[in-house]
């Protein structure tokens, strides 16, 4: 069933893991791979790890893509779900987007480029084809992690990725595949 259950704060993990990806590699310009990647390392989860825990959740069978209306009627369900239904279809492409990211990662020594930007809208493609199930208020607070050099102003808005995702985030426990 491509529709499944996830557990709240890996599902909230996940998305908000993603999206720091994303804003890290968009503020990364002429910082060191390697120090983005330390930088990952050290605020939330070496994505070596988060790309393991994205392979350890079981992933169903290539299908055809849903009709739109299935993925809202998910939307709308997941306001009063304690843990929300979503798309597993979509965890393959995380997988292989993060691996991308990993993989330019890997040259520590060399300078970020413009090679950044494709491998930043495919991460954030697949966040946005994994979170389009959430509640739009579980979508919003998903957003607000903090990243690699963000304005001071949103200092005080945004949370750190750890009270978003909690502490034992990635944690591929019962219930998660």
């Amino acid at each position: 069933m491509r529709y499944r259950s996830m557990m709240y704060a890996d599902a909230m993990g996940l998305a908000a893991y993603l999206n720091q990806v994303d804003l890290s590699l968009d503020r990364s310009s002429g910082v060191l791979r390697g120090d983005v990647a330390d930088y990952f390392a050290r605020n939330s989860a070496p994505i070596g790890q988060v790309i393991a825990y994205v392979a350890s959740l079981s992933q169903p069978p290539a299908a055809a893509p849903p009709r739109w209306w299935l993925w809202r009627f998910w939307r709308l369900v997941n306001v009063v779900r304690r843990n929300p239904i979503v798309d597993h279809a979509s965890l393959g492409e995380i997988g292989a987007a993060l691996r991308e990211v990993a993989d330019y990662l890997a040259a520590a020594d060399a300078p970020t480029d413009g090679a950044v930007y494709p491998l930043r809208y495919r991460v954030c493609l697949a966040c946005m084809a994994f979170t389009r199930t959430f509640a739009v208020s579980d979508e919003y607070k998903s957003r607000l992690v903090e990243h690699l050099h963000q304005n001071d102003i949103l200092r005080g808005r945004l949370r750190p990725f750890r009270d978003l995702a909690g502490e034992r985030w990635p944690y591929a426990g019962p219930g998660n595949s």
